[in-house]
């Protein structure tokens, strides 16, 4: 549910990139705190997702610049 919210949000905003910070308290409440268009990178995150934020952003890049 979070996730998809986040998504509208970046969409409603012309954001393409972005990474978004948040934290939950016990009761499950979600606290944004910080949404980065250019962003610092979680080595630790990307291993566990086996997904790496820069190859993810240089393939979206060349996406853009193949629709040129």
């Amino acid at each position: 549910m979070q996730i998809a919210q986040y998504e509208k949000f970046l969409a409603e905003n012309g954001i393409a990139v972005a990474g978004i910070e948040f934290i939950s308290d016990a009761d499950g409440t979600v606290y944004t705190y910080d949404i980065n268009t250019n962003t610092n990178y979680n080595s630790d995150a990307e291993a566990l997702a086996e997904r790496f934020a820069m190859l993810e952003l240089a393939t979206f890049l060349e996406g853009e610049l193949n629709k040129l």
